[in-house]
């Protein structure tokens, strides 16, 4: 309320009250003159008439005076009844028809009607929030909300009962759930997304979560939603979406594949064998029509070797127990081998491998037998989407400006379209235009994703429908890996512990 208000006003009844005590006197004075100058009443009769006169020439007076007096009293307790609750069924008055007090009354009616407004909003607010609890414990999906430490503020019935957690309010999220992520965690997430961004939204697929006691175990996807600062006082809500049913199907089909695969290696292995203490014995002594269809059952089996590598490792991966080996390796020298390995591949299918690799390049950190299956997925995939027309495939190494070491592996070939490209790296994932015609599983990049992941670097794709397909991938230099090497038990790296967060899979 402004004091400038009550002090007019206050001045204002001061004047009106000291005009009518002299109005009044004027009055009483006047009858007076009037009966005592005018009239030759006897003086008893005289005095009593005046006395009679001034009572109700001051009634008159105190009733007028009172009317103006008390009329701002009125209109304020018109406006309390206006917005009381109570059934009072009164109207809003009309402060501009007031002359005296006026401006504090209309400042007084407008403060109690913010008042009015904001105690409905709070009580409005307060009963939707119990409405929205109430509508989130019967939710059938884990709710979570976190505050900016990530401590639990909220979880909703179903969260507590799935996951067995007794009294979880204002514990740390971490220490109710046991969750296994593929690469990046929440907690990770969301302390990058603290010093990029106010709002942000993730998804977790496939996770393989625990609770605390280790009792239940199951497959969820995870969905984020981070709000910095929110007003109140959650800053993330997890929703958890059971797939149990659907992974551990797929998982069923993992495991007879994996199965099928390890009673294919032991005659494979002995065939392959046979190969190549034939390659010996043969060599020089066969016509180029039977060397041609040799060294075609030769990369046959090395074919089909690889496919069974990568089931196997496909497997590994989806189940969080793939492992590498990470050592100290000149990339050009690693590079170099396992390209030559694969151009009798490529030949007999009619393309020519071209290996370009820059000489500044700093030793890297690799596990040599993964890395192998991923440029062998790689350089697989580029011959077998390249047309006949099209014979060469470009392999470059070269260090790329931000100190990493960028390795592409480019065709000439079909090309893949902008609605696949999102879905690339998807376990079982083809292109329906043409995996008809071009045989393949789905997993060779997968695997491939999953490997360069496991390596601390990002794999992408640069396509054009028509134009041919570059695939990249980056490597650390081994100095920014050395220290994290040595902490993980000489270099055994296990594909859930990530290091750098928040790799894009996918970049046009």
């Amino acid at each position: 309320m402004s004091g400038g208000h009550l002090a007019k006003y206050k001045q204002s009844f001061k004047i009106r009250a000291v005009f009518g005590m002299i109005f009044n006197g004027l009055v009483v004075a006047g009858l007076s003159y009037l009966v005592f100058d005018k009239t030759d009443l006897d003086p008893a009769i005289a005095i009593s008439l005046i006395l009679g006169l001034t009572i109700i020439a001051s009634l008159i007076i105190s009733t007028i005076l009172s009317n103006i007096l008390v009329k701002p009293t009125e209109y304020l307790a018109q406006a309390i009844f206006h917005v009381s609750p109570n059934e009072h069924f009164v109207s809003a008055p009309n402060v501009d028809e007031l002359g005296f007090g006026k401006d504090l009354v209309g400042n007084l009616a407008r403060q109690i009607y913010d008042y009015a407004s904001v105690n409905k909003t709070v009580t409005a607010e307060a009963t939707a929030t119990a409405n929205e609890n109430n509508i989130i414990d019967q939710v059938p999906v884990g709710i979570f909300g976190l505050d900016s430490e990530r401590n639990i503020k909220f979880a909703n019935k179903t969260a507590i009962d799935v996951f067995g957690l007794k009294d979880p309010i204002g514990l740390p999220f971490e220490s109710q759930l046991q969750i296994k992520f593929a690469n990046e965690s929440i907690a990770d997430w969301i302390n990058e997304t603290k010093t990029q961004s106010i709002n942000s939204n993730k998804m977790w697929r496939k996770t393989d979560i625990s609770s605390s006691n280790g009792e239940t175990r199951s497959y969820y996807d995870i969905a984020a939603i981070y709000r910095q600062g929110h007003s109140s006082g959650t800053d993330t809500l997890l929703a958890f979406f059971n797939h149990d049913d659907t992974f551990r199907v797929e998982d069923d089909a993992l495991n007879l594949l994996a199965l099928s695969v390890h009673e294919i290696r032991n005659p494979l292995t002995i065939l392959r064998g046979y190969v190549d203490v034939l390659e010996q014995e043969l060599e020089g002594k066969l016509d180029e029509q039977n060397q041609q269809y040799f060294d075609r059952l030769s990369v046959s089996s090395q074919n089909l070797s690889t496919l069974m590598s990568n089931v196997l490792n496909v497997v590994r991966a989806d189940q969080n127990q793939l492992t590498l080996t990470l050592r100290e390796e000149q990339w050009n020298t690693t590079l170099t081998q396992i390209v030559d390995g694969l151009r009798e591949r490529a030949t007999i299918r009619d393309k020519d491998l071209v290996l370009n690799i820059s000489g500044n390049l700093p030793n890297v950190a690799v596990d040599k037998v993964s890395i192998n299956e991923v440029i062998t997925n790689l350089i697989d995939n580029a011959i077998k989407y390249s047309p006949a027309t099209s014979r060469t495939i470009w392999v470059d190494s070269v260090l790329d400006p931000d100190g990493t070491i960028l390795t592409t592996v480019k065709d000439q070939g079909v090309g893949i379209p902008d609605s696949v490209v999102p879905n690339l790296f998807t376990k079982f994932h083809r292109n329906h235009r043409n995996q008809n015609s071009v045989a393949g599983t789905g997993l060779g990049l997968f695997l491939s994703k999953a490997l360069v992941s496991a390596h601390h670097g990002n794999i992408w794709v640069k396509s054009k429908e028509g134009q041919g397909t570059t695939i990249g991938f980056t490597l650390l230099p081994y100095t920014q890996l050395a220290d994290i090497i040595k902490d993980e038990d000489n270099g055994l790296h296990k594909i859930t512990h990530g290091w750098i967060k928040n790799h894009s899979m996918q970049r046009r």
